[in-house]
């Protein structure tokens, strides 16, 4: 499966880490490709969702309930400059169940996982073929797209039928010299 972290992800990334919300270091779109505002971004919803937050629940403004996983039947590779899924569904997938993993820290070895589960059923009266998915965070009010992967092979999911993906997410600090 090939994925990529956004632009939106390395833009917010570097705004947080130079503690500013500024465009001179990167612009961040919404999933309609429009720029958001990054007036007082850091200071009305900090922290904006970023690899390590729930993907389902109160990101931002966004929310209890919210699911920030899309799929969608693009096969497209994915780029750092995508706003948003190739073809997201926007009808007959239903979540059924969205279970945020509790984040664990190993201090000795400085690596932090999380593990996420997310289920969803076809709902539509005929099969839908599932070959790309995402991950959503979001800013200011908007839907933006941090994470945007595209299945090697992609799945069949007839009616009736449910899918769960699996996110581990694993973060490492180290300390260079």
């Amino acid at each position: 499966m090939a994925g990529v972290w956004t632009n939106n992800w390395n833009n917010m990334r570097r705004s947080m880490a130079a503690g500013i919300a500024s465009t001179d270091l990167g612009v961040v779109y919404n999933t309609s490709g429009n720029a958001i505002s990054s007036a007082n971004v850091f200071y009305s919803q900090y922290p904006v969702a970023g690899p390590m937050s729930p993907l389902h629940g109160g990101r931002g403004s966004g929310g209890q309930g919210v699911v920030g996983v899309p799929f969608g039947t693009s096969d497209t590779t994915p780029a750092v400059t995508n706003n948003y899924l190739g073809e997201a569904f926007t009808s007959g997938l239903s979540y059924v169940d969205a279970v945020n993993g509790t984040e664990t820290y190993n201090a000795s070895t400085g690596v932090a996982t999380r593990t996420d589960y997310v289920t969803v059923m076809n709902t539509a009266g005929e099969d839908k073929i599932v070959r790309e998915w995402g991950i959503v965070g979001r800013l200011n009010g908007a839907d933006v797209l941090l994470y945007r992967a595209v299945l090697d092979v992609p799945i069949t999911l007839p009616q009736y039928y449910s899918l769960k993906l699996t996110i581990t997410r694993t973060m490492q600090l180290e300390v260079l010299e």
